[in-house]
Formats: C-alpha cells, structure tokens, sequence
C-alpha cells in the first residue's frame, strides 16, 4: 500500500482501522504509527465509524473510538494538512443528529465542529 505512487495512482488513503478490533487499540502508540506511517508515504487518512458509536448499542458502545479520531486527527495537524475520507457505515451522521440520546448529538456537533474547523482552516466553503 506504501507504493501507491509508484503504481501511478492519484491519491491513496490510509484507513486506520481503530474504530473495528474487538479490543480498544492503545491510542498513542496505535496513533503515533499510522500516522507516521500515512505521513511518510505522503498518503491521506480516513476517519471510520459505524453504529456502534450510537448510544443505543450499549453492549458495544465505541463513541469513544470516533472521538480518538478526532482528537488524533487535530493534535497530529491532519484537519489541517490532509485529505480525509470518511467512512460512515449507513446513514451514520444522520443517526447521530437524529438521535433520542444526547450523547449522540453531542458526538454529531463534536464531528461536524471538526469539519467546520477544518473547512475554515483550508479555506473551503
């Protein structure tokens, strides 16, 4: 994945894969790596979540998950530097402004906050 370039590809993006295993990654280390890794490649980063950040799947619940994305992505300066993809299972964003849980809708105004942030920093609309 690392030789992207030379396989004449545009762009590559590095998904992260935080969000996933069944035991929570140590945040600094496992962020320290891919992010230097991503870095050294010249490569872009994706930020990923599915239902499992919503309130009402308690028995797995990893909102904490999305919001290490999103801290890591602003102390590593990538809203500032790098394309970001987004992966967001099914209507994910939606289900969290939507939801019944304000936990929920604070993590929706916890993201969208980030991608404000960033839009105004790269000058984007």
């Amino acid at each position: 994945m690392g030789e992207w370039e030379s396989m004449k590809f545009d762009a590559a993006f590095l998904q992260p894969n935080y969000f996933f295993p069944a035991q929570k990654p140590d945040y600094t280390s496992y962020f320290d790596r891919v992010i230097s890794y991503a870095k050294s490649k010249n490569m872009a980063l994706e930020m990923e979540f599915d239902e499992r950040a919503l309130k009402k799947n308690s028995q797995d619940y990893r909102a904490d998950r999305l919001r290490d994305y999103l801290r890591a992505f602003d102390s590593y300066g990538i809203i500032k530097s790098f394309p970001i993809a987004y992966y967001q299972s099914d209507c994910m964003v939606y289900s969290l402004k939507s939801s019944i849980y304000e936990e929920d809708r604070a993590l929706y105004n916890e993201l969208c906050t980030m991608i404000s942030k960033r839009q105004k920093a790269r000058g984007e609309k």
